[in-house]
Formats: C-alpha cells, sequence, structure tokens
C-alpha cells in the first residue's frame, strides 16, 4: 500500500469483542459512532486525519446507517459522542500499538481502559496492564476545543501514573473528523 493513501478502521470490527469488551458493548459503541459520523452528514468511507504524537490518515468504514429509532435511542448526544470517541480511539490504539484492551477502569484511576498485550499462550490467555487509555469526544468543536480537551485529560491522567508506565490521550471531534493522540 502506498504510504499516502489512509489506512482503513472499520466499526464493524468492534463487535469481534476484545479481552476487555464484550461484542454488545463493541455494537453499542458502533452505533454511538455512526450516529454522530451521520448526524455530523458524513457517509462510510469518510477520511479521519490523526494528529498528535501520532500521525496518519484513515478512511473510516461502517455498513449500515442510522435508522430513527437509533436515532431516538442515541438522543442524548453528549453520551453518544463519549461512547462513539471510546469506539474510534480503540480502533485507532489497535491500528498504531501493540496493545489491546485488557478492561474498563475505574473511575478513581483517571482513565477510560487498561490496556496491555498478551502475557503467554496459556489458555485462557492472560494479559497484563501496561498503559491507559483516556478518551474524549467532541461532536463539534475547532482546534482550541481539542487542544484545551487534551490539556483537561493530561491533567485527569495523573492518578494513574503510579500503575500505568504510560497513558494515551486519544480526543476525537466528530465535524472534521479528526483525532489527536497524545502518549503521556
Amino acid at each position: 500500500m502506498n504510504s499516502n493513501e489512509p489506512r482503513r478502521l472499520v466499526l464493524k470490527d468492534l463487535k469481534q469483542g476484545l479481552p476487555g469488551i464484550t461484542s454488545a458493548v463493541g455494537s453499542f459503541m458502533i452505533e454511538a459512532s455512526v450516529t454522530c459520523l451521520e448526524d455530523q452528514n458524513h457517509k462510510s468511507g469518510v477520511e479521519l486525519m490523526v494528529n498528535g504524537d501520532y500521525t496518519n490518515r484513515y478512511n473510516l468504514y461502517w455498513k449500515y446507517s442510522i435508522t430513527d429509532q437509533m436515532r431516538r435511542s442515541w438522543k442524548d448526544k453528549k453520551e453518544a459522542t463519549e461512547f462513539g470517541a471510546c469506539g474510534i480511539a480503540i480502533l485507532i490504539i489497535l491500528d498504531l500499538t501493540d496493545y489491546t484492551v485488557v478492561s474498563r477502569s475505574s473511575t478513581d484511576t483517571g482513565i477510560d481502559y487498561w490496556l496491555g498485550t498478551e502475557e503467554n499462550e496459556d489458555d485462557p490467555p492472560s494479559y497484563i496492564n501496561k498503559a491507559g487509555l483516556e478518551v474524549s469526544g467532541i461532536l463539534k468543536g475547532n482546534n482550541n476545543d481539542i487542544q484545551a480537551r487534551v490539556r483537561k485529560k493530561l491533567k485527569q491522567v495523573e492518578p494513574s501514573d503510579d500503575t500505568a508506565l504510560l497513558a494515551y490521550i486519544v480526543v476525537v471531534e466528530f465535524s472534521k473528523p479528526l483525532s489527536l493522540v497524545v502518549k503521556k
């Protein structure tokens, strides 16, 4: 593949589940992501720019358009933005790093998810927490909004400094769409 060509991110991949995310939670994130993207008049295949400590271009793909029932289910735009951003951020982290989502984190840690790698080939496999992931979503914002959100999240992840070797902060903005990834 030409390095100038965007890479592919397919939202349905979240349905496969991860060690710390069930397929049902993945489906929930897909619906939230598609709701936010289509709310901003994007179609499947839209380009997502990733900037920050990583720079990349992706085309985001999804198989279905939102229905009236989905719109009614996701009337709370803040919640849709939060869970939609989590889905996209997880796919970005899976592509850019060797980490997977090991588990959801508790609120006192300052991060949303623990990231890790498979430690051995046992059945079932065992995973170890190696990094944290903090995600934030913005339905429609500008670069100042995104930078302010990153600064806020950098402070928020400080409680995990003692337990995580590093933290990734991913802010997803849906109107452009773009994402800023910062490694702390």
